[in-house]
């Protein structure tokens, strides 16, 4: 008779996409995995659970038969509710006796982006943005509360802005800027009277979707930067100081301004020209001792961190 294996299962369901890495006790992959986004709050439980379904099945017939550890980071908890819901979905695709466990996906990042610092903080600007920092067992968080309650620094922050930079320019509310044709360019429409009818039809008609159409429009900053556009420019200082503001609100909340601390960054809208710099730069000038992580690991390893230290504890 084969000796039970133990098996860590890590799995990083974000909110445009998901990644899932099952490792054996010498830490040999055995197999990763990119699905679906699973974010229960915009997606909904029938479709998360189809696109967690679809992700997880070929890593199931691998680990058949041995013990399961798993972690699962998801952008959609926030609440105590939340835990109790994503608890339930878990259990009801993973295998029986799985010993598992369901939590933020800032706390997947950080545990990949930082796993030794004493210190340390995530700060995500993907779809959705938040930040998040840890420190000798306290944990604290800013931002990241969803639309319209706080999702500074994200897809859907910028792509707002974009859009109301757009209208505003058209309607001489605001200063000339490249991002009014873009944004016609992109919808296709011919003039700006068609693009407003049709955002007026998706948020009444299509509530679900929203929020992955308005982040759409973020990428038009980029091209707006490039051409050194000045309400571009305003948006992005806008960016910066929005997520700065988020760290010094954790950081001050744990107490560890003073403190070396480790910064990590996660999410698309950091491929932003320059974004990255002047962040950095105003993050160095107001924490000098903070030290950005330069490790590449994605939220998935930072959960198979996090489901090893769960089989320690079991």
């Amino acid at each position: 008779m084969k000796k039970m294996r133990k098996f860590y299962l890590g799995v990083e369901g974000g909110a445009t996409r998901s990644a899932a890495v099952l490792v054996d006790e010498s830490n040999t992959v055995l197999l990763e995995r990119i699905g679906k986004a699973l974010n229960v709050h915009s997606e909904g439980k029938e479709a998360s659970k189809k696109n967690l379904i679809s992700l997880l099945a070929p890593i199931f017939k691998k680990a058949d038969r041995n013990k399961l550890y798993a972690v699962l980071g998801f952008a959609s908890i926030d609440t105590k509710k939340d835990v109790a819901l994503h608890q339930r979905l878990a259990k009801s695709v993973l295998p029986k006796n799985t010993v598992f466990r369901v939590v933020n996906d800032a706390q997947t990042g950080i545990e990949a982006k930082c796993p030794e610092a004493k210190h340390r903080i995530l700060v995500i600007a993907g779809t959705g943005s938040s930040v998040y920092g840890e420190s000798e067992g306290k944990t604290a968080k800013s931002v990241g509360w969803e639309f319209p309650l706080g999702d500074e620094g994200s897809g859907f922050d910028i792509g707002l802005k974009v859009i109301k930079a757009a209208v505003q320019s058209w309607d001489g509310r605001g200063a000339k800027t490249l991002l009014e044709r873009l944004a016609l360019q992109k919808g296709k429409f011919p003039q700006m009277e068609d693009f407003i009818d049709d955002l007026g039809i998706l948020f009444h008609d299509k509530r679900q979707s929203s929020k992955y159409i308005i982040a759409s429009f973020a990428p038009l900053l980029n091209k707006a930067l490039e051409r050194n556009d000045q309400v571009g420019l305003r948006i992005r200082k806008e960016v910066v100081n929005d997520l700065t503001t988020g760290v010094s609100a954790v950081t001050n909340n744990l107490r560890i301004e003073d403190k070396d601390f480790c910064i990590g960054l996660v999410g698309s809208v950091w491929k932003m020209p320059g974004l990255q710099d002047a962040f950095k730069q105003g993050i160095e000038r107001q924490f000098p001792r903070a030290q950005f992580s330069q490790r590449e690991e994605g939220g998935e390893w930072g959960a198979v961190r996090l489901a090893k230290k769960l089989a320690d504890h079991s």
